[in-house]
């Protein structure tokens, strides 16, 4: 982990920030459906994967796999929504 420093970014006179390198070498949607959908079976306090998508989400934190992560969590889970996903994984 490397802490970075920016100057006058966004109004801010100095923001600290970490960059982490990449811990997951396969990143296809597919897989990380899977890893997400298994968080979400073992942590039952919203700090699972598609809680994290839904948070994310909100945020209006996108990135270029972002939608198709999600259309993969429902297709896997059979829901028609984040949520539905996490209701039936048994989180709702």
């Amino acid at each position: 982990m490397i802490v970075e420093t920016l100057y006058e970014f966004c109004g801010v006179a100095r923001v600290l920030f970490t960059r982490i390198g990449a811990n997951l070498v396969d990143r296809r949607p597919i897989e990380l459906a899977r890893r997400a959908i298994e968080s979400a079976r073992v942590l039952k306090d919203g700090r699972d994967g598609i809680s994290y998508l839904i948070a994310a989400k909100r945020n209006g934190i996108l990135t270029a796999l972002t939608d198709s992560y999600e259309e993969e969590i429902k297709r896997q889970v059979g829901a028609s929504s984040l949520e539905e996903a996490l209701a039936k994984i048994g989180q709702g």
